[in-house]
């Protein structure tokens, strides 16, 4: 995943407020997340601490607020 990949799917996710979890399946509060972060050994875009997946193998969070 290049750069811009990664600046599409944060655009994406900019006014999200909660999204439901790849990882967790469940709904996770995600206004404090300050940026996104690509994971290559897992082809993932998660937040830094890398608890809260946004996208994986090609598939967005559902943005549920």
């Amino acid at each position: 995943m290049n750069a811009q990949d990664l600046k599409k799917i944060e655009k994406h996710f900019s006014k999200a407020k909660k999204i439901f979890c790849l990882k967790l399946n469940k709904e996770v509060d995600v206004t404090n997340v300050p940026r996104l972060h690509y994971n290559p050994d897992e082809d993932t875009v998660t937040s830094p601490s890398r608890f809260i997946c946004f996208w994986k193998d090609g598939e967005f969070a559902k943005i549920i607020k």
